[in-house]
């Protein structure tokens, strides 16, 4: 009886109960490109007839085939909010998420720009335990597109029978939404603006070339594609039941953006 007393009482204090909270751990292995300084080197960029426009040993910041890590992390009080893919408020508890890059910067430059739309998330198998995934991470900051990435992959369900509750409108006789993704892994490609979260590209004038003259393709993005994996964490889903904020709950944020969650009261 004490034990259930202290619980109630940290629950009190922290905030909302979430009884069916989940929290998930992405990471995004890129590659891509970043900015280096250096000098023009015969070929196409120095032959005039070929649209080059330098000399040989003249001073060029270009771009050079890189890699880079993107973190991330999903959170909310079940299946419903947890993968929902969107920031949002409901019952006076956050759901949502975010992800960063190396440097602990917000991908978009905000918190919750990133957005996550599902293609598939359904089950396989003679157990139907096994699971298929397709979705997009992108940002349109500013009505201005950022990022866009397409993943696709596996992954493995842990199954749950959840209480009594209204979950996207499920029966209450029969709902699994505390039921979960225990890990899931794939492939990604799409592509990143140079001008707003490429991480390397701080330079300016950190130069790509049309391919050719007669095929008009726009300059500025560049490229991004990699792998990706999805983790249900379990200590920070344990917290997050009785602490309803992720900035309480989590603890692999870098510095930089768990002091801006927690400005941001979340």
């Amino acid at each position: 009886m004490k034990k259930l007393m202290m619980v109630a009482a940290i629950a009190a204090m922290s905030g909302v109960a979430l009884a069916d909270a989940q929290v998930y751990d992405m990471k995004l292995t890129v590659k891509t490109t970043k900015c280096v300084e250096g000098k023009a080197q015969k070929g196409w960029i120095t032959n005039e007839r070929l649209g080059g426009a330098f000399d040989k040993g003249d001073e060029l910041v270009y771009r050079k085939q890189a890699s880079t890590v993107f973190s991330g992390v999903l959170f909310g009080c079940d299946c419903n909010e947890s993968l929902a893919g969107f920031w949002g408020q409901c019952d006076n508890h956050w759901y949502g998420l975010t992800f960063w890059n190396k440097a602990g910067e917000f991908l978009g430059g905000a918190h919750d720009a990133t957005t996550l739309n599902w293609w598939l998330l359904q089950r396989i198998g003679n157990t139907g335990d096994e699971l298929e995934l397709a979705f997009d991470l992108e940002d349109a900051t500013n009505g201005d597109d950022t990022f866009y990435f397409f993943c696709a992959g596996f992954g493995k369900a842990k199954n749950a029978f959840a209480k009594p509750t209204d979950c996207n409108g499920a029966d209450e006789d029969v709902n699994d939404c505390d039921s979960y993704i225990a890990s899931a892994k794939g492939y990604f490609a799409g592509w990143m603006s140079t001008e707003n979260i490429c991480t390397y590209c701080t330079e300016t004038g950190c130069d790509a070339w049309q391919f050719c003259l007669c095929l008009d393709i726009e300059v500025g993005n560049t490229v991004a594609y990699g792998t990706w994996t999805l983790k249900y964490n379990k200590t920070a889903s344990s917290k997050l039941r009785t602490r309803s904020l992720i900035s309480q709950a989590y603890t692999k944020f870098p510095a930089t953006v768990k002091e801006a969650l927690v400005k941001l009261g979340e």
